[in-house]
């Protein structure tokens, strides 16, 4: 049982021999109600109960929900921007911050605003989150517009992206699911990458791009093949005890694995590229 945001409750229907309907159970989510307790309102066929039992142990985010019913689409655009990034980050680091900047600032007040929506139980129509939705990306392609402007400032953000992605991955990988160890992870990766654009910028750009384009590419993937869910997602099954280790989605694995191969040869791409420049430079200062 749902309405168009949120699981209401269970429903299960009994059918005999010709699969016709015989028996409708609908037991409602409740709460404040510990144990089944029959609804009145019954009639007919369709017996009605309200539990607390019924009620979801997690639930996908309204913005999980929203995008998976365009993951064709969706799925396209990542593959295509993640190839960008993983092939030609440390050839036009200007455009390559200012989508970065767009995809962080965008997946932010996307996650607000579906969060927003979510807690207020709001029955928002179709158009709206659409109209949501294209807000959130002109805010966001104004603020990556922004960042391509300060590089220093955009290749910590740049940095630091990568490490949020790499703290999300890791948790999942090794099935955290403790909230203050999760985000700590999560943190202390995105803190380590942000620190280190400081110190050796190309390389951290070549890895950073490598490995966030690498993972976008292979999230697009999945979104066509499936057995890859949103690590938040899965973090919040992880937290509920609606998965363990025997239950793990062990597909996850294999998009782990096939993020770290695309990554190594994204990486060993642009430092070729990168070897280059600095020998044209190098023979352009010798002439000089």
């Amino acid at each position: 049982m749902t309405d168009e945001n949120s699981i209401t409750g269970l429903s299960l229907q009994y059918q005999n021999e010709n699969s016709e309907t015989v028996l409708t159970l609908n037991i409602e989510c409740n709460l404040d109600v510990k144990s089944l307790q029959y609804d009145p309102t019954s009639e007919g066929n369709t017996l009605k109960f309200t539990s607390a039992a019924a009620c979801p142990v997690f639930e996908y985010s309204a913005l999980y929900q929203f995008l998976s019913k365009y993951s064709y689409l969706l799925g396209a655009i990542l593959i295509v921007k993640g190839l960008f990034l993983a092939i030609n980050g440390n050839k036009a680091i200007t455009r390559v911050i200012g989508l970065i900047g767009f995809l962080a600032s965008s997946v932010v007040l996307l996650s607000l605003s579906f969060y927003g929506l979510a807690k207020n139980n709001s029955q928002t129509q179709e158009w709206v989150l659409w109209v949501i939705f294209a807000a959130c990306l002109l805010v966001g392609a104004f603020i990556g517009f922004q960042i391509s402007k300060l590089k220093k400032v955009g290749i910590a953000v740049l940095a630091g992206w990568g490490g949020v992605t790499l703290g999300f991955i890791l948790t999942i990988t090794f099935v955290i699911g403790n909230t203050y160890l999760y985000w700590a992870v999560i943190g202390g990766c995105a803190l380590v990458c942000f620190y280190a654009a400081f110190l050796i910028e190309r390389h951290v750009i070549m890895v950073a791009t490598a490995f966030v384009g690498s993972y976008l590419f292979v999230r697009g993937i999945s979104l066509y093949a499936g057995g890859f869910p949103p690590e938040g997602s899965l973090h919040d099954e992880i937290s509920s005890g609606a998965l363990d280790w025997n239950t793990f989605p062990k597909t996850y694995y294999v998009y782990f694995w096939s993020i770290i191969f695309c990554s190594l040869i994204a990486l060993v791409h642009q430092r070729k590229h990168d070897k280059a420049e600095q020998k044209k430079i190098a023979a352009l200062q010798e002439n000089n």
